[in-house]
């Protein structure tokens, strides 16, 4: 056989497999665009650095948005779109036993830090989330809150003094970045982190290191969502050794300490010490500990890859949120003053002018404005599953196979006209009352931390972290543009599973008094 016939059967072997696998979902009567790309399916934007994946969901959510479920390639993976707020309830909640995981790589034994609750699947995350779930009740968020605040009242000295002096002009991405750096550093590693005056910290060369671009980053990222199996069969790691060694070295140092010297405090670090040493939290009253009694305790790696995931997930979240919220405060004064005016009203009954707790909930407005910051940008703005049976989607004869990988478009439905009304204005009075901004349509659509059984733990940490940051700044200053007004935000293309962005916010504080 010559080399051209041959040439000519391989290429014709490889355009039919390639038809074959781009119409998957077509050969199984779901809707998918009509010409995937060879080898990359529909990504090709993601990979010419124009679109990330979430972008390629809301154009394919905009696009198709008669369609309640749409199916899309990631290269060669098959992936369903879930566009309709009913059926994503049915995922989240009603099936939540058909969608319990995320399908995410975990190798516990050499890629410590992995075994934490985000990627957890199945009996292993059940057993974890029972066991955590009283570390975030509000009673625990109570004892810690002191240690949030002392943090805060850093930040309040450290821009007063700036002010001050003549310097009244801040970069407060990274700033807020470093405030929550030094929050999750005491309250998750009980370490003092001081990275908002010392811009040689440790944690902050360490989070620097987790979000650095790099080519390693992309690839490792790629394979975990695209190629989850072949990534655990080359045993890659999610995170890189340096940050291994740098977590449990620091959680190793700090529960030895504590426990040789017997040292407590009201934070994170505690009560995962507590399940440890006892294999349950001591709970709130309205708490029981019988289920968590039944589950093994906690090995000091179990407590290194909680404190990472903290980390990881009380970062970057809280402190982008305070971060839009300012730049939509110097967009729309009106908001500002009200803002202004409740905290004005709030510190009226405090003996000593610092918030407490319970202020910190009597905040309805400002609790608004940041649950609409969330809507219109959702740090997380899509949402993973991963059906564990064959499953027919209710009202139709469309059935998934099991294993089939599930995403949920939660920057196209928080920006879709047919549920929010004039869903690009920053309006919080869409909240004041409604826990989802009164959207015109029925099931899950408002979710900034999820839904079901595995919402955010730390939702209620973050809220209170995040209101506490805005209203110290907010009670001191007025925030508006410096002589360059950022017109519009531009997010990060490289980043495909976090709303970020690595443009500067240079905003202007005027003392208020």
């Amino acid at each position: 056989m010559g080399f051209f016939t041959t040439l000519v059967i391989i290429l014709f072997i490889i355009f039919f497999l390639n038809r074959y696998y781009l119409s998957y979902w077509r050969r199984r009567r779901f809707p998918q665009n009509d010409n995937p790309n060879f080898l990359i399916g529909d990504i090709k934007k993601m990979f010419t650095g124009k679109s990330t994946i979430y972008d390629i969901l809301y154009d394919t959510y905009m696009a198709k948005r008669g369609s309640k479920v749409f199916g899309i390639y990631l290269s060669y993976r098959p992936v369903l779109v879930v566009n309709d707020p009913v059926l994503i309830q049915d995922v989240l909640i009603k099936d939540f036993n058909t969608f319990h995981d995320r399908g995410l790589p975990v190798n516990e034994e050499k890629d410590l830090l992995s075994g934490h609750l985000f990627t957890l699947a199945g009996q292993k995350w059940r057993d974890l989330r029972v066991k955590l779930g009283p570390v975030f009740s509000s009673g625990k968020l109570k004892g810690m809150y002191p240690t949030i605040q002392n943090n805060t009242k850093a930040l309040e000295k450290y821009l007063t003094e700036n002010v001050k002096s003549g310097n009244s002009v801040f970069e407060f991405r990274d700033l807020l970045a470093r405030l929550t750096i030094d929050i999750i550093s005491s309250v998750a590693f009980g370490v003092d982190g001081h990275c908002i005056t010392d811009k040689n910290s440790a944690f902050r060369d360490f989070a620097s290191k987790i979000f650095e671009k790099s080519l390693r980053m992309f690839v490792v990222g790629f394979l975990m969502i695209f190629c989850p199996n072949i990534f655990s069969k080359l045993k890659f790691r999610s995170v890189p050794l340096s940050n291994e060694i740098f977590v449990t070295g620091m959680v190793k140092d700090t529960v030895e300490y504590r426990e040789k010297n017997n040292i407590q405090r009201k934070d994170l670090m505690q009560l995962l010490i507590q399940l440890k040493n006892n294999g349950y939290v001591s709970v709130d009253r309205d708490e029981k500990v019988e289920d968590q009694q039944k589950i093994k305790n906690f090995t000091m790696n179990d407590i290194a890859a909680q404190c990472y995931i903290f980390f990881i997930g009380g970062f970057d979240t809280s402190s982008s949120t305070m971060t839009f919220c300012l730049y939509e405060f110097c967009k729309n004064p009106e908001i500002q003053a009200k803002v202004h005016k409740e905290i004005d009203e709030i510190l009226e009954n405090s003996e000593d002018g610092n918030f407490t707790y319970d202020m910190m909930n009597d905040m309805k407005y400002l609790e608004c404005v940041v649950n609409e910051s969330l809507r219109k940008y959702p740090i997380a703005p899509l949402l993973l599953r991963e059906s564990n049976k064959d499953y027919t989607f209710a009202g139709t004869n469309l059935t998934v196979e099991k294993g089939t990988m599930i995403l949920i478009p939660v920057l196209a439905l928080h920006r879709d006209p047919n549920i929010y009304e004039n869903p690009m204005e920053f309006i919080p009075e869409r909240f004041l009352d409604s826990p989802t901004g009164s959207g015109n349509t029925n099931g899950s659509f408002y979710l900034p931390f999820g839904d079901g059984p595995r919402r955010c733990i730390g939702e209620r940490m973050g809220k209170i972290q995040t209101k506490l940051g805005l209203a110290t700044i907010m009670a001191k200053f007025r925030v508006e543009f410096t002589d360059e007004p950022i017109d519009d935000i531009k997010f990060d293309k490289t980043n495909h599973f976090m709303l970020a962005t690595d443009m500067p916010f240079n905003l202007k504080l005027t003392p208020r008094f």
